[in-house]
């Protein structure tokens, strides 16, 4: 690794003596280590750097990157670095003695600086890559989106912004949400940050604020404008009534607000002075704030109550809405994905928006592509080689209708534009480095397998984990994101250790996006564009959903204070416990294993309170025998009547303490011609031994000739065999028997019991070779040529 060295540090060295300072505060707080030892350390973490070459870093040059004498001419190498220092000063004191100290983002903006500083000297060392001519500063965003500091680089995207501010200003006079529809990486976060925000400051003094759902909505509006709360509050207290905030009031609150008050966490943008002569209320009415709500979608994915979300669209809607005394207060924009279109028209208020006041945000023009790849590239000086831009506008559009680039393909070239650049040559972008780093196609990719093959084994199982609960996985929608804090998934994770390490490294390869309080993945293109992540998404997506919904009532769980009535019982708690039995322990956070113990615990508590009840009623017969005569006949009386009543109760839901309580009425009267028939009735009759693992409704259960062997068939398409050689100790044979396309209505062996025939929904038959049970093979292709459903097949034939 090389470093950039300066000499003699001037009055333009500022920002590599404030890297030094830094560097030097976090090796203090992570205990001055030897130098040698971190050195050793960083061989052994197996680092590469972009080239594939190990990262070594000597004790001399942390040394001198401590003193400002030099700075690292590529951050792979101070990164090795911060693994080692960062865990140990988080060790000593988990809160950072200064803000950000801990953050490998906030210290790569730092290292930029450090490597800017024109002091004018080269990188040591033959085997160093030599910094570039131009700025360091890389104006592509990669996955990330274009933020409103960005500005100076956001290309391509001219005409959309003009539409969008028209949009806006049309709505002024008639109020109402204007909505950005686009889908997922067409752009929307980055028009409404670095495109509508820097257009609005251009027109005049705005207070723009921003903000993104979550699963609290209408706590994040309250939060940036505190006079909504009481409204908030009692429109919580409706819940799904009628008696939510009018309109006037919640329009009044926010005028009031916008007049006499600066909510905290907005972004108040200058514009030019009024005259002398401008009265002072007209500047105001000029200067009405702007709310923006990004990635609107949420709202739906993770915001769990409908009322929730219904009272928060009513709020942006009165906000946003004239009122008899004058203009609506502020302006509302809505960005949302376009395949969630359809949850909207659930709305009138978004609806309405659809129809008269929306904006699709489309693919760019050839001429529009050409001047997002070339634009940011020409702020910051840099020079593309002669057909780069050709080559990408070709590879963009070469999927999309009719030339057309797909629109969600942006963050995927921002991506591969950021991997060029990272490859650059003396200021230049390469056809040779756009190559390398994989194309529009690979490079992200690319740049995730190097994340992930840089980790060892028990880290990548950490990632695997800390990706997919950063996942939103959904019944019938796409997988979408969802937003957690570091504190959380160290917390939840059984190797805190190790997740801090893979989060770390995913936030270096920007595969992650971390700040002060949220860690989320960058894009949702990274969901579709790595096939390591999208097959850990699809694989086994039933148990994703189950794990998923077991962390969310663990979490549940947790926030009420560890409330009982939450806890899994029946059928949901065998679920859950069989799918946690098989995955293990790992796959599941700390709260979700809190919360599944507590509900087997719940279990065995309810089965010991139903065994003291039969102990107690038996006492109580007991008792009763000891009593006078009449009381004695009262009481028993009342007793039997009581225990024959229980198990009428249960005789269906649990055979076995039915027949117990049978037993225990017989005991009471001997004599009793009902209670001893009720006896005799079930001296023959089996108790019931549940049979578990289908998840879905059993339709047929059918016996081998020989009787060892029961095959059962199910909604869930799949037949199962048991091995009942021992009543008493079932057990499951082999893999569950799939090739159903619909759910299967029966299942019956042949009278010598090797073949077995099951026919489902779908209209086909299929036979198995079942000689060895244990190991069942499908004979030869389904047969077909019915038209519905088949409901039984006997023997050799069918019946539909």
């Amino acid at each position: 690794m090389g470093e950039v060295r300066g000499g003699t540090l001037g009055s333009d060295s500022g920002a590599r003596t404030a890297f030094a300072e830094r560097l030097a505060l976090l090796y203090r707080e992570a205990g001055n280590p030897p130098l040698k030892s971190v050195s050793e350390a960083v061989v052994r973490l197996q680092r590469v750097d972009e080239r594939g070459r190990p990262v070594r870093v000597s004790a001399q040059r942390i040394s001198d990157w401590r003193r400002a004498k030099n700075a690292p001419a590529q951050f792979a190498a101070l990164a090795a670095v911060l693994q080692i220092l960062i865990p140990e000063a988080r060790r000593a004191s988990p809160t950072p003695v200064s803000s950000g100290l801990y953050d490998l983002a906030q210290w790569q903006r730092l290292w930029e600086r450090a490597l800017a500083d024109p002091v004018g000297e080269r990188p040591e060392g033959p085997a160093a890559e030599p910094p570039p001519a131009d700025s360091p500063v890389c104006p592509y965003r990669g996955l990330a989106s274009y933020r409103q500091q960005d500005a100076r680089w956001f290309f391509g995207r001219e005409r959309g912004t003009e539409a969008l501010v028209a949009q806006l200003r049309a709505a002024e006079r008639g109020g109402g949400l204007v909505m950005l529809v686009g889908a997922s990486g067409a752009g929307k976060s980055s028009l409404l940050n670095a495109g509508l925000v820097p257009a609005l400051e251009e027109e005049g003094a705005h207070t723009v604020l921003q903000l993104v759902p979550g699963a609290d909505p209408l706590g994040e509006l309250t939060r940036l404008v505190p006079a909504l709360a009481p409204l908030a509050a009692e429109a919580r207290a409706a819940g799904e009534g009628d008696r939510s905030p009018a309109a006037g009031a919640i329009r009044e609150a926010v005028t009031e607000w916008a007049l006499d008050r600066r909510p905290p966490g907005t972004v108040t943008i200058p514009g030019p002075r009024s005259s002398p002569e401008s009265p002072a209320p007209a500047a105001r009415r000029t200067a009405r704030p702007v709310l923006i709500v990004d990635q609107f979608e949420e709202t739906f994915t993770l915001c769990p109550s409908e009322a929730g979300r219904r009272a928060f669209v009513q709020f942006l809607h009165a906000a946003c809405t004239p009122g008899p005394a004058g203009p609506a207060p502020v302006q509302v924009v809505l960005g949302i994905r376009a395949d969630f279109y359809e949850e909207c028209l659930g709305y009138p208020e978004l609806a309405d928006a659809l129809q008269h006041r929306h904006m699709v945000l489309g693919p760019l023009t050839t001429a529009e592509l050409r001047e997002a790849v070339t634009g940011p590239a020409r702020a910051v000086g840099l020079e593309l080689e002669a057909g780069l831009t050709e080559l990408i506008v070709r590879e963009v559009s070469a999927d999309g209708p009719r030339g057309a680039h797909d629109a969600g393909v942006l963050p995927l070239l921002s991506h591969a534009l950021l991997a060029t650049w990272q490859r650059r040559r003396a200021g230049r972008l390469t056809v040779a480095g756009y190559r390398s780093a994989g194309g529009i196609q690979g490079a992200v990719a690319a740049t995730a397998e190097r994340a992930w093959s840089g980790l060892d084994p028990a880290a990548r199982t950490a990632a695997r984990l800390l990706l997919l609960r950063l996942v939103r996985l959904g019944e019938d929608t796409q997988a979408t994101r969802r937003r957690g804090t570091r504190r959380q998934l160290a917390a939840e994770s059984t190797d805190p250790d190790k997740t801090e390490e893979s989060l770390e490294a995913l936030v270096r390869a920007r595969l992650v996006t971390l700040d002060a309080e949220t860690v989320e993945i960058t894009h949702e293109a990274l969901l579709h564009a790595w096939p390591r992540l999208r097959h850990w998404i699809d694989d086994n997506r039933g148990d994703h959903l189950l794990r998923q919904r077991l962390e969310e009532d663990g979490r549940a769980w947790e926030d009420s204070e560890r409330d009982s009535s939450l806890l899994y019982r029946g059928s949901r708690l065998e679920q859950a416990r069989g799918w946690a039995e098989t995955a293990g322990d790992t796959y599941l956070t700390r709260g979700a294993l809190d919360f599944l113990a507590a509900s087997v615990r719940l279990r065995k508590r309810t089965v010991l309170i139903s065994r003291a009840a039969v102990a107690a009623l038996t006492v109580l017969a007991v008792l009763a025998a000891g009593a006078a005569v009449v009381a004695w006949q009262q009481r028993n009386d009342a007793v039997f009547e009581q225990v024959l009543a229980e198990a009428d109760r249960v005789q269906h839901t649990d055979p076995s303490l039915a027949a117990g309580l049978d037993l225990v009425a017989h005991r009471l009267r001997p004599d009793d011609e009902g209670a001893y028939s009720r006896l005799i009735s079930i001296v023959n009759a089996p108790l019931a031994t549940p049979l578990t693992g289908h998840t879905g409704a059993v339709y047929l259960t059918s016996f081998s000739p020989d009787g060892k062997v029961l095959a059962t068939a199910s909604y869930d398409r799949t037949v199962r065999l048991w091995n009942v050689a021992d009543r008493g100790n079932p057990k499951p044979l082999g893999a569950p028997l799939h090739g159903h396309r619909s759910w299967v209505s029966s299942a019956v062996f042949s009278p010598d019991g090797h073949t077995l025939a099951s026919a489902g929904d779908d209209g086909t038959i299929h036979l198995w070779d079942v000689t060895d049970p244990a190991h069942p093979k499908s004979l030869g292709e389904p047969l077909t040529g019915h038209d519905g459903t088949i409901y039984l097949v006997p023997g050799t034939s069918c019946r539909t």
